[in-house]
């Protein structure tokens, strides 16, 4: 009696069995998980801004996602060895990675042609927990009082007013550029390897500006000024400091801090880590940890993240240009 099945049905039913085991395994992988204790890479130096924020989440990470948090530094070319350590990871939900934006934005477009490593698409995005409007410091004693000062100066005598920055071609850089842009001025640019040897310089009256972020209104307060902050609107956190928007120069830009997973983590597990971040951001405890680290909460779930990226790249398109 001649077979019912062809071949091309057996292969068919083979395809089905073979495609029905992949569909369980995950969803199989995602019903259980997490079931043992999760990693999350730090692309910079123990003790730093990334570090602490990791470490906090880290905190809370039981009480969240059920497993405890285990922060792996590997710092080294600006974050570039983290970040490419973390996206190649495997995207099982285990290898989480800190997140600063833009800097994940910057670093491959600058990346010298033929260097292979990490892009933004890379990372599947689990959400932000801060977003930290960028700043301009000076000395308590500076005689800039405004930065309407620091423009009139600029503009009387260009490039005599100096400005720190941390790194080039990246987030500080990035904003100096979108400044002189928006106030038609040139600052004469001092570059650093780190945060700490240029607020010693600023503090001590050798540099004009500090190029940073809004964490340090709070943990700069007694050595330094804030001229204007890089928000939309007045930041809530520093209610008495204008925006740069307000004092004629249109400027909107931020930092942040948030978590990241390898591309084609199974979307199950990352809803899952999503939803325990959003419920750590609005926890009391979690939120006061993160206030004294100059971090306070402002969360932006996966899609909204990746929104954040998506308009960043839209809008700064001319800054990749400039870096080149």
């Amino acid at each position: 009696m001649p077979s019912t099945f062809s071949a091309s049905r057996i292969l068919h039913a083979v395809v089905l069995c073979v495609a029905s085991a992949v569909l369980w395994a995950d969803a199989s992988l995602a019903a259980d998980y997490p079931k043992k204790p999760i990693q999350i890479v730090v692309p910079y130096n123990v003790g730093g801004g990334v570090d602490l924020f990791a470490r906090a989440v880290g905190e809370f990470s039981q009480k969240y996602w059920g497993q405890s948090l285990v922060v792996i530094n590997k710092d080294g070319a600006g974050g570039e060895l983290g970040y490419n350590y973390g996206a190649h990871a495997k995207p099982d939900g285990y290898t989480l990675t800190a997140i600063v934006l833009p800097n994940i934005i910057y670093q491959p477009r600058v990346r010298e042609k033929g260097v292979e490593g990490y892009q933004v698409e890379d990372f599947d995005q689990i959400g932000t927990l801060t977003v930290l409007p960028n700043a301009v410091f000076v000395p308590i004693d500076s005689p800039f009082k405004t930065w309407d000062d620091v423009v009139k100066k600029a503009k009387a005598n260009p490039g005599t007013v100096t400005a720190g920055i941390t790194g080039a071609k990246n987030t500080t850089d990035g904003f100096l550029l979108q400044l002189e842009s928006a106030a038609n001025i040139d600052l004469k640019r001092v570059t650093y390897t780190g945060g700490a040897p240029l607020m010693k310089d600023v503090v001590g009256g050798h540099v004009d500006l500090m190029l940073a972020n809004s964490m340090f209104i709070e943990t700069a307060k007694d050595t330094m000024r804030c001229l204007g902050l890089a928000s939309a609107e007045r930041y809530e956190y520093a209610p008495d400091v204008p925006t740069f928007k307000e004092q004629g120069t249109d400027v909107v830009d931020s930092l942040t801090r948030g978590i990241g997973v390898p591309r084609g983590t199974p979307a199950d597990i990352v809803a899952y880590l999503d939803k325990g971040l959003q419920a750590m951001a609005k926890d009391p405890e979690f939120k006061t940890k993160m206030v004294g680290l100059g971090l306070p909460i402002s969360y932006l779930n996966s899609q909204q993240t990746q929104s954040l990226i998506d308009d960043f790249i839209a809008r700064n398109s001319w800054l990749f240009d400039k870096f080149e």
